[in-house]
């Protein structure tokens, strides 16, 4: 898969030279008069279509085409390498130096007529320490998504759940390589459901049902999990992708805002949830503000153990600044995260990571460096930071 990536990769980063077409003869005829434009207002323009909700966006074409990354991160520093146990907090994965695959993808995307489609396999490692663990290769997405007219998607199979700006970000357009703890542990992720997608002007309305348990195998219980986001963009005619990335510079200035909540009814926990967050562009600056809190409560305790004793509420939030200089993109991102707002313990934590990124020319590999600075607000200080580099090739 390694070398299947890096050739793809490489032979997408060198286009093939055209030929320049030889000069006309001066006798030659003249060429015919152009055509002018139609006027600016003879057509509205059609709505933006859509990407469907999933981490490897459909590519423009008929399909079907390969489509992947692979992410491979090197932990150069970590301030604790004791040889028994790393101190287990919120965003710490309990890295020591060495190497490690954080993401692999592949698969198939494509387009025909009205239809996209996207099946992608892979794995990945857990995002901290308190995540349950897996090694295993399994289906990442797998949606078939139907544009029935402008601006208009309906979507089923595996997906992303419409919740959280920085979650919708593709894995592989993360500046950092890496989300905040809030996106890790107050979104529900990907899950199997059907959701459908709308934009007119400068709305844009998403809302879904799924089965709440994150697994492709099918539902076990009644319960579901509802969700819903509103959205406000103005900017250029590419302004729902705008929203959703950091790199590169946008011609006119963009702003994305967004309230979404879900509720996923499962047997001994109810969560309610819900956020706002905004992106603001301009030139070649790209700032992202995201804040969530949900609500976790035990439900019926005979069937099922419960997530929490108790009801228990969570909040999070992030602010991200990014800029593009050339290849370069520097960052900084600062995010906070409390597991219980009625305790003051070691789940109380605040993140800053600042790094740069290098891009190539057409954004097929990047080479990034980071810094990640954990600190707990309550507690135990705990000495958790951590130094780390990151290459990724994408189809």
């Amino acid at each position: 898969m390694l070398l299947l990536l890096v050739a793809i990769a490489a032979a997408q980063e060198n286009p093939s030279e055209t030929t320049e077409a030889p000069p006309a003869p001066v006798d030659s005829q003249p060429p015919p008069a152009e055509i002018p434009p139609a006027p600016v207002d003879s057509q509205p323009p059609a709505e933006e279509t859509p990407p469907p909700p999933v981490d490897t966006p459909v590519q423009v074409g008929k399909g079907p085409q390969l489509t992947g990354y692979m992410q491979i991160w090197v932990t150069a520093w970590d301030m604790d390498e004791d040889p028994e146990a790393d101190p287990a907090t919120y965003g710490d994965p309990e890295d020591d130096v060495g190497f490690k695959l954080r993401r692999v993808r592949i698969g198939l995307v494509g387009r025909r007529s009205i239809v996209d489609y996207v099946v992608t396999i892979g794995t990945e490692t857990e995002y901290d320490a308190l995540t349950p663990p897996t090694d295993s290769i399994g289906v990442e997405d797998a949606v078939v998504a139907v544009h029935p007219f402008d601006g208009a998607a309906a979507t089923l199979g595996l997906q992303k759940v419409p919740v959280g700006r920085e979650e919708l970000f593709s894995s592989r357009g993360l500046v950092l390589s890496e989300r905040a703890v809030l996106s890790a542990w107050l979104v529900p992720g990907h899950d199997v459901g059907l959701s459908g997608d709308w934009t007119k002007g400068l709305a844009r309305f998403r809302a879904g049902v799924f089965n709440g348990n994150g697994s492709i195998l099918g539902d076990d219980n009644l319960g579901m999990l509802f969700a819903g986001r509103v959205e406000l963009a103005q900017g250029g005619a590419t302004k729902w992708k705008d929203v959703y990335e950091t790199w590169g510079k946008v011609k006119e200035t963009t702003v994305g805002v967004a309230i979404d909540a879900y509720d996923n009814m499962d047997v001994a926990t109810d969560e309610l949830g819900g956020g706002i967050d905004a992106m603001f562009r301009t030139g070649a600056v790209a700032v992202m503000l995201e804040g969530r809190g949900e609500r976790i409560e035990p439900a019926d305790t005979s069937v099922d153990v419960p997530e929490v004793p108790s009801k228990t509420t969570r909040v999070g939030a992030l602010a991200l600044v990014a800029a593009t200089f050339g290849p370069w993109e520097p960052a900084i991102r600062a995010s906070l995260f409390d597991d219980s707002t009625e305790l003051r313990d070691n789940g109380d934590t605040a993140e800053v990571t600042g790094g740069v990124t290098l891009h190539s020319r057409f954004d097929n590999l990047r080479v990034g460096a980071c810094y990640v600075a954990r600190l707990e607000l309550a507690g135990t200080p705990l000495a958790n930071d951590t130094a780390r580099l990151w290459l990724q090739l994408a189809l």
